[in-house]
């Protein structure tokens, strides 16, 4: 669908929305938001008009809108969802990936409810440097969100204890899973190399 712009700074995409505030004010931290559910979209998008440092200047819908609000606003952030259609499988960790070399002084933020250490390691493949992965079911308070918005800015990143702790459980798994394949010589000799 095509974007366009009238006075007001409305953005409008087919049904799905781009919705456009106004100019930002010095020093606040330019926010697009990519949200497939209605509720959830609408609900960041009251808590971070009324939080005081931020400007959401667009929340979208969908893949497209969530493109062609970032091309048209340079934001300084994106806090997307994982999935959002066309094809509501990965397109927030593809936008994220994108964006490291199309705008890579943008930060993305992921808020999600999957706590997929796939997904996680895909947004930080990277580097970790400007990204967040945090889970929807966790995130404390607006303060929260606002660090990890903060920190993203800055080039840092954030990740969810529960992911963290997902991705050591999986790296533990591959680990375990490779010493099982070993023979019981292979393990003697493995021992012997770690006692010198």
């Amino acid at each position: 669908p095509s974007v366009s712009c009238v006075h007001d700074r409305t953005f409008r995409c087919g049904g799905t929305g781009i919705r456009s505030r106004g100019v930002t004010a010095e020093g606040s931290i330019r926010v697009v938001v990519g949200e497939d559910n209605f509720l959830m979209r609408e609900a960041i998008g009251s808590l971070l008009e009324t939080t005081e440092g931020v400007e959401l200047v667009a929340t979208c819908g969908d893949l497209d809108s969530l493109r062609a609000a970032i091309e048209a606003e340079q934001p300084d952030v994106v806090l997307t969802d994982i999935r959002m259609p066309p094809g509501n499988r990965d397109e927030g960790i593809r936008v994220a990936r994108e964006l490291r070399k199309t705008h890579p002084s943008v930060g993305v933020v992921v808020l999600t409810q999957h706590a997929e250490p796939g997904y996680a390691a895909v947004l930080f493949d990277g580097g970790s440097e400007g990204r967040a992965y945090l889970l929807k079911e966790s995130l404390k308070d607006r303060a929260e969100l606002v660090r990890a918005l903060r920190t993203v800015v800055e080039g840092g990143s954030v990740v969810d204890p529960h992911v963290v702790e997902r991705l050591l459980d999986s790296q533990r798994h591959r680990e375990d899973a490779g010493l099982a394949k070993l023979t019981p010589r292979e393990l003697e000799i493995l021992a012997l190399i770690a006692e010198g």
